[in-house]
């Protein structure tokens, strides 16, 4: 029933995206990489940096680092562990969505 419906409101054919780069390679020289791959690569370093830069100049990257040496110590200075843990795990599941 419900396949019907989807297909009296969609239609029957496919819809086609169009790709959001171009699919042809880079060629340098005997050389050849997929674009796609360069923009993976790209993006990758670029949130390193970023994650770098967040953990060692920013006052959260600070109670993070502090969290993963000593709970303990970190508490008794006035770090809110579950706050730097939940936030840890959003950064993290962030990057992994990117």
């Amino acid at each position: 029933m419900h396949r019907n419906l989807a297909y009296l409101i969609f239609g029957a054919t496919p819809w086609v995206m169009k790709p959001l780069i171009s699919t042809e390679p880079i060629i340098i020289g005997n050389f050849s990489i997929a674009r796609l791959t360069v923009l993976t690569i790209g993006l990758s370093i670029f949130f390193m940096v970023l994650l770098t830069l967040f953990v060692r100049k920013t006052k959260p990257g600070k109670a993070m680092r502090a969290v993963s040496e000593d709970k303990d110590v970190a508490r008794l200075m006035g770090v809110d562990i579950d706050k730097v843990i939940v936030t840890t795990f959003a950064i993290g599941g962030a990057l992994a969505g990117a």
